[in-house]
């Protein structure tokens, strides 16, 4: 229809009677409404894999997490730490705005191992605040990260 131009196409019956006409603006809006629902986005993905446990989270390594050599993708562990951080301060119903992020890795994460994350508030002020994070395999840390956020 739109290779061709067409600015409407009839819709026939099998016995040739004509049902209706579809336009090219109803075409485009159908097929921009199904494909911003079709899947949901990397961050999404990740954020339905934590699981929260007490004072920690957990979360299985998958292969969508790797790199191409078999270990955790540094952006994968950027966005656990993400949504920890947000999870945070959801119930204060406040906003923030993650200024720094610095992430330590100390051994290689592969895949189907068992992450818990221990997030720690080492500073807090009204306006910004500074979270430390604990990541383990096991009893061994495997990773640490701090960020720093503003607090609106």
């Amino acid at each position: 229809m739109i290779a061709e131009d067409f600015e409407m196409v009839p819709v026939i019956r099998s016995n040739q009677t004509l049902l209706g006409v579809v336009t090219r603006r109803d075409v485009m809006e159908k097929m921009s409404r199904s494909q911003v629902s079709a899947l949901p986005t990397f961050s999404e993905q990740i954020g339905q894999k934590l699981s929260y446990h007490h004072d920690e989270v957990v979360i299985t390594v998958e292969p969508f997490m790797l790199e191409k050599n078999g270990v955790l993708a540094n952006g994968v562990l950027a966005e656990i730490l993400t949504h920890m951080t947000q999870d945070l301060v959801v119930n204060s119903g406040r906003n923030l705005i993650i200024e720094q992020m610095l992430i330590y890795f100390l051994q290689a994460v592969q895949i189907d191992d068992i992450l818990r994350i221990q997030a720690r508030i080492i500073h807090h002020t009204r306006r910004s605040a500074i979270i430390d994070y604990d990541i383990y395999h096991g009893h061994q840390i495997v990773s640490k990260a701090n960020v720093t956020v503003k607090i609106n």
